[in-house]
């Protein structure tokens, strides 16, 4: 993908505003003008040349449009500096001029998803063009300015929308969320559908509310996060539900990508290639399973072993990366997701708000059993995803089972005297039984732990159930 957008940042009289928008629609691969070495119209835009102005009056970008016609090129793009405003609705003028109290204009390009990683490599090393700054000099003759105003952008109304795929995508939300409750607490974080204001559609609206753009991009839509991705441990996985925008023929790319939101940098990202079918095991057997090619369902963790081919690891260090969270400075610890849906065929722009659906984040964390095993000596853990309780072994206690129950021993004649008369006593007293003292012989063993009294048996060797458990019974 290639891209190219003109961009400001705006004085206020007294401090620069980061604005960081673009001025209007962007020169994609599918809108930008291209030729080959030979001077003649490229049949695709990639490896091939391009010239493009940035200008904000309509005479000075043709006067340099017919020097370049004239040098050779076969065809100049136009990007619109709108010195006078967006028209109705956005009518607050641009400042122009070379003063250091105008705003700032430039003109980005943006290279996307090279396949060859050599090429992409040179091509940083040695990007392949020049910029130039053209001004009228001062003895040029006077003319009527011819400002680009207003500057109009295309509309992102389509025919087609996602909408009715919401229900298979709470759906497949709901199977993620079942396979992964029984040794994880999951959370699901809110998402924004736009992320730059529910009512702002490119950069010219944030320039005119002082506004933050973050580098946005009338050919994407961008849906995602607040800051809500952390990792406070190594074992904490995040996993983005969503939907393929590009199968759904709502863009002609899309991709997942989770940002470091301190530095406002990429840390790891994904495409609608790596995402595909990942989605289909979560909606085996179910009523969409037939759909299950339209969403995805990829994890994002420290350490991707054992998680499958849908996983992409987050680095803690190095750069780019993501740190451990720090409840002492959550805004320098947390990153967040960004979903971005880019050039809808119908439009050549990116879809618009509300006609797709926004991703899921599941934040996953382990329960306190898988995570810290606490159980010991054969102890069953369970828990309620903040506090765990162990079910003993024979022979162990403790909150988790470490203690041994010390054996109790019936060495002492009368010890043993006294719970024969007990036992008898009780019998007898049923009028069920008639019981002969001195039938029985005691075990010393230690077994009678588990009852904290003896047991015994009859002479000749029966009863041994009926006497054992009547004296755990009356123990």
């Amino acid at each position: 993908m290639i891209a190219s957008r003109g961009r400001a940042d705006k004085w206020n009289g007294t401090d620069w505003l980061k604005i960081f928008g673009s001025l209007g629609d962007t020169l994609n691969d599918v809108r930008i003008s291209t030729f080959d070495n030979d001077q003649n119209p490229s049949a695709t835009p990639f490896n091939s040349n391009m010239a493009t102005v940035l200008a904000s009056d309509a005479n000075v970008f043709a006067d340099v449009e017919a020097k370049l016609l004239a040098l050779g090129v076969t065809t100049v793009n136009k990007l619109q500096i709108p010195a006078g405003g967006w028209g109705t609705g956005l009518p607050v003028p641009l400042s122009m001029g070379l003063e250091d109290a105008k705003n700032l204009f430039t003109m980005l390009l943006r290279i996307g998803v090279v396949a060859n990683a050599a090429e992409r490599a040179a091509y940083l090393t040695s990007t392949p063009f020049s910029v130039v700054r053209v001004s009228r000099t001062p003895t040029a003759p006077a003319r009527t300015p011819a400002l680009f105003t207003p500057a109009s952008v295309i509309l992102r109304d389509t025919t087609n929308d996602e909408l009715a795929l919401e229900p298979a995508l709470t759906a497949l939300v709901q199977a993620v969320q079942s396979a992964y409750a029984a040794d994880y607490n999951v959370q699901v974080m809110p998402t924004v559908p736009n992320l730059l204001g529910a009512n702002v559609d490119f950069g010219g609206v944030c320039y005119v509310l002082n506004v933050q753009c973050s580098g946005d991009n009338r050919d994407a839509l961008y849906a995602g996060t607040q800051p809500t991705v952390v990792f406070t441990r190594p074992s904490d996985i995040s996993i983005v539900v969503g939907v393929n925008h590009h199968l759904t023929g709502m863009a002609t790319y899309s991709n997942l990508v989770i940002y470091n939101g301190a530095r406002q940098v990429g840390v790891v990202g994904v495409n609608d290639d790596d995402y595909a079918g990942s989605a289909d095991a979560f909606l085996a057997g179910t009523a969409y399973e037939s759909e299950s090619g339209k969403f995805y369902a990829y994890t994002f963790a420290r350490n991707c072993t054992g998680r499958g081919a849908y996983c992409a690891e987050v680095p803690s260090t190095g750069y780019p990366f993501l740190p451990n969270f720090d409840p002492l400075m959550p805004s320098m610890s947390a990153g967040l997701f960004i979903d971005r849906a880019y050039v809808h065929p119908e439009t050549e722009v990116g879809p618009k708000n509300g006609m797709v659906l926004s991703p899921f984040h599941l934040r996953l964390s382990l329960r306190p059993c898988p995570l810290m095993q606490p159980c010991q000596n054969g102890g069953v853990c369970s828990d309620d995803g903040t506090s765990h309780t162990c079910a003993c072994a024979p022979g162990f206690t403790g909150t988790n089972c470490e203690t041994r129950i010390e054996p109790l021993f019936c060495d002492s004649a009368d010890t043993r005297e006294a719970f024969v008369d007990e036992v008898i006593e009780l019998l007898e007293a049923e009028e069920e039984y008639v019981v002969q003292k001195g039938a029985f012989n005691f075990f010393n063993v230690a077994q009678c732990q588990f009852s904290q009294t003896c047991f015994f048996q009859n002479a000749d060797g029966t009863h041994i159930e009926a006497l054992m458990s009547v004296a755990m019974h009356f123990a």
